[in-house]
């Protein structure tokens, strides 16, 4: 507010002084006009500092205008931080074909409509597979819902500050085939390509209440794993071991480096 009264004060300042000069230059090249010329430069001297006065003032509105939005835009990113959620990946459990991971979520919004992905890549062939998504539901051993043991709802959401232990019956595509079924079946199916080991990724998607963004999808670190034939989510889980060369994100198209990303709205 005081950058644009300092502008408009100036504006009119300026403009008054170069009347002023314009006017007596006018005069001291016509020392014989008469006072109907002076009326004249008068006029047209009016009509300039008005000019300028109003082009001071459309200044003014647009940088008022600009901090508006710049004001808006603070305000919109404030609203935002305040139900955005942050997911914290406490450890990764297994059973079966079930993958049960245990969250948290510290953020300041809830996420909900959870649910979780696979990314497979084999290096020697450069093949990709990923599972469509599974939605996670909240089990027994959850401290964001009271069940009874062996139970579970269909909840898939955790509110801030909430920790649940999730589970996911992961189903996975089939290479060169349109059908989808355990991990195994694809595990076979890389032990017929002779393939002997595999890199995955576990993905975590969610959405959430912010509006400038999408789906959230939290992304683990890479681990590989010893290709068996009729192997499960369990053994996956438990055998898989950390990977640890970075250039495979440059790489392989459905690995992404570990952290949050949203899709664009």
């Amino acid at each position: 507010m005081q950058r644009d009264n300092l502008m408009l004060a100036a504006a009119v300042v300026g403009a008054v002084v170069f009347l002023a000069l314009s006017l007596t230059f006018l005069y001291l090249l016509s020392p014989y006009a008469d006072a109907s010329n002076n009326l004249q430069l008068l006029s047209i001297g009016l009509n300039f500092v008005t000019s300028v006065l109003l082009i001071g003032i459309y200044g003014v509105l647009a940088i008022r205008q600009g901090s508006q939005n710049e004001l808006q835009e603070g305000q919109q990113k404030l609203m935002e931080a305040s139900h955005e959620p942050i997911l914290q990946v406490l450890d990764v459990d297994s059973y079966d074909q079930f993958l049960w991971p245990k969250i948290r979520n510290i953020g300041n919004g809830p996420m909900k409509d959870m649910g979780v992905k696979l990314h497979f890549y084999v290096e020697d062939e450069s093949i990709t597979v990923d599972s469509d998504g599974d939605p996670l539901t909240h089990s027994a051993d959850s401290d964001a819902v009271d069940l009874p043991v062996g139970e579970a709802a269909e909840i898939g959401s955790l509110s801030p500050g909430q920790i649940g232990k999730l589970a996911a019956a992961v189903r996975t595509p089939r290479l060169g085939e349109e059908s989808e079924g355990r991990l195994g079946h694809l595990m076979n199916d890389f032990d017929e390509r002779d393939i002997e080991e595999v890199v995955y990724q576990i993905e975590i998607y969610y959405d959430h209440l912010m509006r400038t963004k999408g789906t959230g999808h939290h992304f683990l670190k890479l681990r590989k794993v010893e290709v068996q034939r009729h192997l499960d989510v369990d053994p996956m889980i438990q055998h898989g071991e950390e990977y640890t060369q970075p250039e495979l994100f440059d790489i392989a198209p459905n690995f992404r480096e570990p952290g949050t990303y949203y899709d664009e709205v």
